[in-house]
């Protein structure tokens, strides 16, 4: 049949069915191309009912659900092109001799052409039902958008409505603490002279009698003198304040958002240990704990001069690096907020608390 002398004969004939096996192969691989991309919507869904666990999940899910849908329409297109390559097959004449008829007879090309007709007909049902899934999970994926909206939309209502009242009672503080202040430097002050001129002290002596009486004997002198030490109180009070003003003022803070899950939890519980931690919170929402931690570090001379302050937000239920902030005062370092992102990341790099990927090896290649 292949290469015998009657060959020519039966040529027709295999040719059409070997290109029906060829096709059937393929719609066979692309059944399991189908269960690839079913198995792919189920991870996507199970992502989605468990969101919390991860704070890109969104974005996860955005660019999975782009991926399924380039390929949904991949698989559509292929579908049509093999229903056009069926549909325009031309299937052979019955041969006139007896082995052609036995040879047509037993591959029985139309009904393998049936068969295949209907694995694309199931294909295509298939391919329907995915593109409807996709259309489903898009919906679940806009929910969620709208859900976590919803969250920091009330998150930040609750927050600006604390934030009112902590600045209405700072507000009032501040008024009542002015005039505290003044109150107070006024008696200190009285309380500084009386201590000078009072009757236990040196004011009975011959040598302060002679500083004393003139004060004393003239009028509104002794009143003159108080309100100026007064004065003088006051004003150095309110110089050390502004000085503790210009040091919050020339304060840097660099915050870096990370978001990604930590390679190793031993090697981050280690290195916060070394830490000499300040201050240690810890709120539980929904299903994961958001816990922060405050130090300050201790070697100045790598840090440009000045040990910062560093806050680090974490996930300790799913263990995902939130955010790090950095306060440093600029008046005493020397470092520019870009150093201090650097100085921090090589940190954390260096004990392994995130991976080393490449921002670094993107700058190295685009120098190149």
């Amino acid at each position: 049949m292949l290469g015998g002398s009657s060959a020519r004969n039966h040529e027709i004939t295999l040719y059409v069915y070997l290109g029906l096996i060829g096709k059937d192969i393929f719609t066979q691989n692309f059944f399991g191309r189908c269960f690839v991309l079913a198995d792919q919507m189920s991870d996507i869904r199970r992502m989605m009912q468990t969101e919390t666990e991860d704070p890109n999940t969104i974005d996860t899910v955005r660019s999975r659900l782009a991926d399924c849908s380039k390929d949904i329409i991949a698989m559509e297109e292929i579908l049509n092109y093999i229903k056009e390559s069926i549909d325009s097959m031309t299937m052979p004449t019955m041969p006139s001799d007896p082995s052609g008829r036995k040879l047509y007879e037993v591959l029985d090309i139309s009904q393998t052409r049936h068969e295949l007709n209907r694995r694309v007909t199931d294909l295509a049902k298939n391919t329907s039902s995915q593109r409807q899934e996709l259309a489903i999970l898009t919906s679940m994926a806009e929910n969620l958008v709208y859900d976590r909206q919803h969250f920091m939309q009330k998150v930040l209502d609750q927050n600006t409505s604390e934030i009112k009242t902590v600045v209405t009672t700072n507000q009032s503080l501040q008024h009542s603490l002015g005039m505290l202040q003044v109150v107070l430097c006024g008696l200190f002050a009285f309380a500084l002279l009386d201590r000078l001129t009072g009757m236990w002290t040196v004011t009975n002596r011959d040598w302060a009698q002679s500083i004393v009486e003139p004060l004393l004997s003239s009028a509104y002198i002794w009143l003159g003198f108080n309100l100026a030490a007064w004065f003088l109180v006051a004003y150095g009070a309110t110089k050390v304040l502004n000085k503790k003003d210009i040091m919050v003022s020339s304060t840097t803070t660099v915050k870096i958002v990370l978001d990604e899950k930590l390679p190793d939890e031993k090697r981050f519980k280690v290195w916060i240990d070394q830490k000499e931690i300040l201050l240690e919170e810890s709120t539980w929402e929904l299903d994961r704990n958001i816990s922060k931690v405050l130090w300050k570090e201790t070697g100045a001379s790598s840090w440009g001069g000045y040990a910062p302050q560093i806050e680090l937000v974490y996930d300790s239920e799913f263990w995902f690096l939130n955010t790090i902030t950095v306060h440093y005062l600029r008046s005493k370092g020397n470092l520019k907020p870009a150093e201090i992102r650097a100085r921090m990341l090589d940190e954390l790099r260096e004990h392994h608390i995130v991976e080393d990927t490449s921002e670094e090896a993107d700058e190295e290649e685009e120098d190149d």
